[in-house]
């Protein structure tokens, strides 16, 4: 369908269909996935229950229709997310138009029935003269979820009173919980700076959580390229700011987190997620930021070494991109770290050394390119989504 006739903004040309990631239940063969399409109203979306050996519908699509929720406004950017038998989809806007919220709607995997309603900026007119915001969308990364059953996002700008009791929870990293109908919050995180970031349009969603169960840490960039380090037990809350925009952004003490690195450490921010890599006793975070070279950050007691152990020599430009390591098991020297590099000349799939950046291992020009292109790899292959076509890579 025709993207500027029907939404608030082009954000996706020519034509929209399914922009989330969808997710399979191996257990039933059954693929979900959130489809806009025209409805007689207007512009629609419908959540679709699949058959993977088919493509039929198993059960009857649901459409997605909530009070305040509309369509033209709210955009389906983040992978779907299959938890205790409920599918959740999240939403942000299109280019920042209002009247959009950040959503997170949970549909029973069984007969597509509606069972979860969230939204993290339910106070209209809350965010200066906006009537929402705080939209859910870390580039495309998909919702998280913990073993015991919690719910992970980083949201984007919007309002906030959080710290007041409320529920605006605009630039936050939220710990959500299922508690009837509704998610409950359990545990947040909103750097003091946050309506400094809010107001300079520096969502710290556009980033996604990386987790580290052993070490009980979670961290996250947004588009101040500042790294956040903060406990899984205990996320830090907010402390509300005590200096000006400028002063805040030039430190690093603001918030009661393990670490806190400056603006900028990652030139251009993150658009997407981190990757951690371990080898031997040396682990490894990984960024490949919007104004940056891939880079390879030391962890060290649960905090990142600074400067970075290796870089990539290939500048990157907006937006950045998403690394991936694949390897053979834990055979030594077998691991690769992937990444598709739009290139001014053209985009560009990369394979490099993850314990040596400044080593190339392998590229190849690709036809056409997507933002937030993530490389898949299965079955020793190498799979890249374009807009137009899906390249395979590996032993023919």
């Amino acid at each position: 369908m025709s993207a500027k006739d029907d939404v608030s903004c082009a954000a996706i040309a020519p034509e929209i269909g399914i922009t989330g990631t969808p997710v399979v239940d191996p257990a039933t063969r059954t693929l979900y996935a959130v489809a806009t399409s025209r409805e007689r109203s207007g512009i629609g979306y419908r959540i679709h229950a699949l058959d993977v050996s088919t493509g039929a519908d198993r059960v009857p699509p649901a459409t997605i229709a909530v009070d305040r929720f509309a369509p033209a406004y709210e955009q389906q950017r983040m992978g779907l997310l299959l938890r205790n038998g409920v599918v959740y989809a999240a939403f942000a806007s299109y280019c920042d138009r209002d009247p959009s919220h950040g959503w997170i709607l949970g549909y029973r995997a069984g007969d597509l029935h509606r069972v979860v309603v969230y939204t993290d900026s339910p106070d209209p007119g809350s965010s200066g003269n906006r009537p929402g915001g705080g939209g859910l969308w870390e580039s495309g990364t998909g919702l998280a979820a913990d073993a015991g059953g919690s719910i992970w996002v980083l949201t984007g700008n919007g309002p906030f009173s959080l710290d007041a009791g409320g529920a605006n929870a605009g630039n936050s990293l939220l710990r959500l919980v299922p508690d009837g109908g509704t998610l409950r919050l359990a545990d947040y995180f909103s750097p003091s700076h946050q309506s400094c970031l809010n107001d300079h349009d520096q969502d710290l969603g556009s980033g996604a959580p990386l987790f580290l169960p052993d070490l009980g840490e979670v961290l996250f960039i947004g588009k101040e390229g500042r790294f956040y380090v903060t406990r899984t037990d205990h996320l830090g809350g907010h402390r509300p700011l005590t200096r000006t925009c400028t002063q805040a952004r030039a430190s690093t003490d603001g918030d009661t987190i393990v670490q806190e690195l400056p603006d900028g450490t990652v030139p251009g921010g993150v658009y997407g997620s981190l990757t951690s890599w371990t080898v031997g006793a040396t682990r490894y975070v990984y960024t490949a930021g919007a104004a940056d070279h891939l880079s390879a950050w030391r962890l060290a007691d649960g905090k990142l070494t600074v400067p970075a152990a290796t870089r990539a020599p290939e500048r990157l430009t907006y937006p950045g991109g998403v690394p991936v390591i694949s390897s053979d098991g834990t055979a030594p020297g077998s691991a690769v770290l992937w990444i598709v590099d739009k290139e001014q000349q053209g985009p560009v799939l990369r394979a490099y050394d993850p314990a040596d950046l400044g080593h190339e291992l392998y590229h190849s020009p690709l036809t056409g390119y997507a933002n937030f292109t993530i490389p898949t790899v299965a079955a020793g292959r190498v799979f890249v989504g374009t807009r137009d076509a899906l390249l395979v890579f590996g032993p023919s």
